[in-house]
Parts: C-alpha cells; structure tokens; sequence
C-alpha cells in the first residue's frame, strides 16, 4: 500500500513528462546548443565525423547540416558541410554570421548519414558536442558540452523538438554559490514546442530568502541570456521555476577581463 502511494504522488511529476520524447525512426537529433558573439564574444563549435567513426569507415563522405536560431527561435542560418576523415572540424560563427543580426541564439547539428548498425539497433545518433566561447581576445575557448536531446531531424527534412512540458511548474536550482561582484550571465534554452514562462529567484546562500525575481517569457525554440551583475549585495544562488522538465542553463561567470562557462 505504501509503494502503491508512493508511486500514485509521483503521477504529477512523471506521468508522459520524460526528459525529452523519443523521436520517430531514422531521426537524427541534436542539442539546441547557445551561440553568442558580438564586440567582446565569439563562438565555434568542434565538429566531428561521428558517422565515420561508428562504421569505421572515415574516408567516405559524411553530410551535416546546421540550422541556427534567433533568441525567438526564428530559423536564420541553414549551413551543410561534407566531413572526411577523422579530423576536427571547427564552425566560427563569427565567419558564418557575419550578415545576420543579433548577439545570442541556438543552433543545431545533424548528421545525415545514420549508420546502419544504429537504425538496425533502434537506436540514434545524437551531437551532443563541445561549444566554445572566447571572451575579448582571450588565449583560449572555455568550452560546454550539449545539454540533452533537444531536435529531431526526419529524413523528409522535418524538424520537431523533443523536450516534454511539465504539467506543474517545478523548480531547479543551480549546484553554483555566485560572487555578487562578479560578472555573471545566465542562458536558458526553452527546447519544447511552447512557449514558457521563466522565473529567476535570485536567493541568499546564508539565509536562503529571495532578494530579488525576474520573470521572461521564452518562445519555442527561443533562448534567454540574463546579465545576473549587481543583482545582490551578498553571496547566492540561482532558482528557476517553470513548466520546463529541466531547466538547466549555461553560466558564464568571471570578471572584466576573463570568463568561463559550464553548466549549472
């Protein structure tokens, strides 16, 4: 009886609300990883012949494409490349976007040859890779690896995205304790299919009592980047609640000269 109570409490939070949907066969999916550029930022993304490396055979020709976003989730950017071998291939978005406004959005990555042991096995191919971000004219990229199944690609070209709606609104709380005099940014991607309202509490690591809330309203697909600078006087810690499943974002955390970024 008391498993049974258990399990009956939990329906709210579990009942068709997997962390993302399973897409349908011969799908190829990708993160909706966070692009940002401007006067201090520039992005790149390492591409890697995945296909060939599953099958072994890395010299044939292997077909990606790339779809950008807006922060609305506006499809701006479409980009194929052919990889060959077994080497790294490096994506500057500050080259692929040198037309296009805007200083943060998402984009995706999909590779078209599946092979065949993947689809025999039900299984998908997912880019789940590294992204890096340079801060001014920093030595190095810090880079984040993708966060979850985000989009699926069907061979007929269509898109659809993955993560489920929660049906109560839930709350996630960043594993980071944030220096009030650091320089701190905060990314979330809304990677379902509505549109969902966001709300930050910005909470005190020594009493846990709210110090500030902000709300904002991601679209589908959309993206939000808040600057978190001058948000508090003391030491704290981020909550987001919403009707996300996971609403875990990239931070970017440093000072006036340097940043990193990682996941909260």
């Amino acid at each position: 009886m008391k498993l049974s109570f258990n399990r009956l409490r939990r329906v709210p939070w579990t009942f068709r609300q997997p962390l993302t949907r399973i897409p349908d066969y011969n799908s190829s999916i990708s993160d909706l990883f966070l692009w940002r550029r401007g006067e201090d930022w520039s992005t790149v993304f390492e591409l890697i012949n995945m296909p060939g490396i599953i099958t072994g055979d890395i010299e044939a020709e292997s077909p990606v494409e790339l779809q950008a976003f807006d922060s609305a989730g506006k499809s701006i950017v479409i980009k194929k490349f052919n990889l060959q071998g077994a080497f790294r291939h490096q994506i500057e978005f500050d080259e692929l976007f040198k037309d296009i406004d805007g200083q943060y959005g998402t984009f995706a990555i999909f590779h078209e040859a599946i092979p065949a042991q993947l689809q025999e096995s039900g299984s998908f191919l997912a880019e789940r890779g590294y992204t890096g971000y340079r801060f001014q004219q920093a030595p190095i990229f810090n880079y984040a690896h993708g966060n979850l199944d985000a989009v699926a690609r069907e061979l007929n070209g269509n898109t659809s995205r993955l993560e489920s709606d929660s049906m109560l609104p839930r709350s996630y709380v960043l594993q980071y304790e944030f220096n009030p005099d650091g320089q701190n940014e905060l990314a979330l991607v809304n990677a379902s299919s509505k549109g969902k309202k966001i709300t930050f509490y910005v909470e005190s690591m020594a009493s846990g009592r709210v110090l500030a809330e902000f709300a904002e309203l991601i679209p589908a697909g959309g993206c939000v980047l808040k600057n978190l600078h001058q948000v508090a006087e003391e030491s704290f810690r981020i909550r987001i609640r919403s009707r996300l499943v996971m609403a875990r974002p990239l931070i970017f955390v440093g000072n006036e000269h340097y940043r990193d970024a990682f996941h909260g």
